[in-house]
């Protein structure tokens, strides 16, 4: 029996499939922040897009109208969720997840989450690869720094720094861990990693929220897999037409090289 229902996800991981292969059962309803909550303009203004500008064409829901409303089964709607927010609304919570390699790559491809390129999420999340980067480098450089050593802290300063000192630190403290964004990447996705039900998911989902406290845990291949009827199962309620047509739609979306790490088994 449909009743509230809270979505909660880490970006790069199917979020707005998720949302929206709801809506389209007919069964949720929630508000937008945007001028016109029709939702057929809505979902065909959202999906208006290509493998180039995902972020671009995003349409947000609006958890504070929603919950202010009147409408029936209201969903609930949290991307990169903290603190509290598996208790924040009432009704039954759904994280969905997906193994850090495809959520590493779709938020790389589609510009989100540690790849942002949004100046509205600036403030938010300060770009958390070049951050993290930086407090990694000054963490480093003040665990080797000798007591002559000038302070260093950024990796501009570094390169200002006497080129014996440089050459210190690279060839006997491999900085280019750090300072190698390539090499520096993969140390990131891995400290930023941990196993659930057997593979790598990121830390987020546990450290930020425990996704073990959700009602229901959907991994984003299964939900594609299924039709989103693995969801809908344990929902009560069932997909139809415009949901299967979706899920078809969704793929194609996506370039040949992002569809392999959709599909893959």
């Amino acid at each position: 029996m449909p009743q509230d229902i809270h979505l909660l996800y880490s970006g790069g991981s199917g979020g707005f499939f998720c949302l929206h292969l709801l809506l389209l059962t007919g069964k949720y309803n929630c508000k937008f922040n945007c001028d016109t909550q029709d939702y057929q303009t809505i979902f065909k203004n959202h999906w208006n897009i290509n493998s180039d500008h995902w972020k671009k064409s995003e349409i947000w829901p609006l958890n504070s109208n929603t919950f202010e409303s009147n409408l029936t089964n209201k969903l609930y709607y949290t991307c990169n969720p903290k603190g509290d927010a598996l208790t924040r609304f009432n009704g039954t919570t759904i994280v969905l997840y997906t193994d850090i390699e495809t959520q590493w790559f779709l938020a790389k491809t589609k510009h989100a989450l540690w790849f942002t390129k949004d100046e509205t999420f600036k403030e938010q999340r300060l770009c958390s690869l070049k951050e993290h980067q930086r407090n990694q480098f000054i963490l480093l450089y003040y665990q080797v720094k000798a007591p002559d050593w000038p302070l260093c802290n950024s990796i501009e300063e570094f390169f200002n720094l006497p080129e014996v000192i440089q050459h210190e630190c690279i060839d006997q403290f491999n900085f280019n861990d750090v300072l190698d964004i390539d090499k520096f990447l993969i140390q990131f996705k891995e400290s930023g990693s941990i196993t659930y039900n057997g593979e790598k998911i990121t830390r987020l989902l546990k450290t930020d929220i425990d996704i073990d406290e959700a009602d229901i845990r959907i991994k984003l291949h299964d939900l594609i897999k299924t039709k989103g009827e693995v969801l809908f199962e344990q929902l009560g309620i069932h997909g139809n037409e415009k949901t299967r047509d979706f899920v078809d739609m969704y793929i194609q979306l996506h370039t040949p090289e992002q569809q392999q790490y959709l599909l893959k088994k």
